[in-house]
């Protein structure tokens, strides 16, 4: 499971699942949350996307604020994503991305 640092910059752009074809996401809104893996009611932060190709839509770079992360736990996270087209057709994919949360290793003296 890949490491993030308590604290850091959490930005990664993630592959879109095979099963959607090439442009499938293109008029869909991205929504996504990151929450503590062990129990999803603990929400730690909404995310913010970019496509790395808008038309494609196959690969998605989130984020959130390294202000936000100094206040995660160390813990297993999970990254839920939601996709909302103009319509109000609704596609969840629910544990996206996991990570755990790590104390980080230098301290500012």
């Amino acid at each position: 499971m890949e490491t993030i640092k308590q604290g850091g910059l959490f930005q990664r752009t993630l592959p879109i699942p095979i099963e959607y074809p090439d442009g499938f996401f293109a008029s869909y809104t991205p929504l996504g949350q990151v929450r503590v893996k062990r129990d999803h009611r603990i929400l730690l932060a909404n995310l913010s996307f970019v496509w790395l190709d808008p038309v494609t839509t196959r690969f998605l770079t989130i984020s959130v604020n390294s202000a936000l992360t100094q206040l995660w736990p160390l813990a297993d996270i999970v990254v839920d994503l939601r996709f909302v087209s103009p319509q109000g057709n609704i596609v969840d994919v629910q544990n996206f991305a996991e990570y755990r949360v790590i104390r980080p290793v230098t301290e500012i003296l």
